[in-house]
């Protein structure tokens, strides 16, 4: 029950967040309150084509996460087994002007060596090769697993960029080399400014 102390350490430490979309294959927990103001449970249905349902490919959900209906301009993301262990502010997540901190890794990450490892590492390197390509930015550190801070609009932008990738992505039902993945949106705010921890 992960969901559970994630959405409590919201409640706790972070209580300026407005709401909270839970993306679900029509799963609702039964100790959710359902008709608690600031939570909303949001079906595949709702955001993935339907004719790519089901899915069991978070790559392909993510690809999707921009079309939550009412979703902010400013949003953060975070997976079930996410928690807040300490009060936060929004100031930890963006930038006075709006723009969002990306956190990555603090370890160097090698695309040579991800070649070799496993399908998580390939398609980092790969998100990592296609905005060297296209931005002559060289980004050499993996995401952070946590809340990443987000712009819809930057979102909606890097689908623009390459739609048939990410269209691809989201009929995929199960992960891929080729997926794209949410990481490409983080290194394409680097790469336009965003600030970097």
């Amino acid at each position: 029950e992960e969901l559970r102390y994630s959405l409590r350490s919201v409640e706790s430490f972070a209580p300026w967040i407005n709401h909270i979309y839970i993306v679900t294959d029509g799963q609702i927990p039964s100790w959710l309150n359902r008709a608690h103001p600031k939570v909303s449970v949001v079906d595949h249905r709702d955001i993935l084509p339907h004719d790519a349902l089901p899915v069991f490919n978070s790559h392909a959900i993510e690809s999707c996460i921009h079309r939550i209906p009412n979703l902010s301009e400013h949003f953060i993301l975070g997976n079930d087994d996410t928690l807040f262990l300490q009060p936060v502010t929004a100031e930890a997540f963006f930038h006075p002007d709006g723009r969002p901190i990306v956190r990555l890794s603090g370890q160097h990450f090698s695309r040579k060596k991800a070649q070799h490892k496993g399908l998580y590492e390939r398609v980092v390197a790969h998100m990592q090769m296609l905005i060297k390509e296209q931005y002559g930015r060289d980004i050499t550190h993996a995401p952070h697993h946590n809340f990443d801070a987000y712009r819809r609009s930057d979102f909606e932008q890097c689908v623009a960029l390459m739609p048939e990738a990410w269209r691809a992505t989201s009929y995929r039902r199960f992960r891929s080399d080729e997926d794209m993945q949410r990481c490409f949106v983080s290194y394409w705010s680097i790469a336009h400014g965003a600030e970097m921890q």
